[in-house]
């Protein structure tokens, strides 16, 4: 999560396409696939595809609080870009469960 931030913060989307694709299979099978969607939707908001990475949060679902946390944060974040209230206030009252 660390790297794949960095990267997109220096605005290197391919190198961190890359990087997510190519480690994706060094991650427990129990969460992999979480974390692939959640690497990918981080960097489809970098690349503002807003719809096609709310999509891709929609099916996450983490065990980890941290990785929970960010996913929400993101979704609110996407939300909010979108203009989309009805999803961001949804998004937020689910922030309450913590």
């Amino acid at each position: 999560k660390n790297i794949e931030t960095v990267a997109l913060r220096l605005r290197k989307f391919e190198w961190a396409r890359e990087f997510i694709e190519k480690n994706k299979s060094r991650v427990h099978k129990d969460f992999q696939q979480n974390v692939y969607h959640f690497s990918k939707a981080n960097l489809l908001d970098s690349q503002n595809a807003v719809d096609e990475a709310i999509r891709l949060l929609r099916s996450v679902t983490f065990s980890d609080i941290f990785y929970q946390i960010s996913s929400r944060m993101l979704l609110i974040r996407l939300y909010f870009k979108k203009q989309d209230w009805e999803g961001l206030f949804y998004a937020l009252d689910a922030l309450s469960d913590f």
